[in-house]
């Protein structure tokens, strides 16, 4: 199982007041592709990983690992930086994700 802390910028005033981080939990067997997805679309409550802003709003994906990709927050687009997207979150050795409003 790996555990990876996540955090994101703030969109606007109080977003993310109950929140600064969350961590996810993911297979022993997931790849980065499974990563970005499970951020791309998944909610807690009112956190959202990449929150919809309208469309068209970009976010890096920064690790202590390097750049993984930059998403788009309607969830349709993701380009991916420094590894590919079958690449193994056990070979990355990824531990803290930053999501960063572009």
């Amino acid at each position: 199982m790996h555990s990876i802390k996540y955090y994101r910028d703030s969109v606007c005033a109080g977003d993310d007041y109950v929140n600064c981080g969350q961590l996810i939990k993911m297979a022993d067997d997931a790849t980065l592709e499974d990563l970005v997805q499970f951020i791309m679309h998944t909610h807690y409550g009112h956190y959202s990983f990449i929150p919809y802003t309208g469309g068209r709003a970009f976010w890096a994906l920064e690790s202590d690992a390097g750049r993984l990709a930059v998403v788009c927050d309607d969830g349709k687009q993701v380009t991916y930086s420094s590894y590919r997207p079958t690449t193994s979150l056990t070979d990355i050795g990824i531990t803290n994700i930053m999501g960063k409003h572009l």
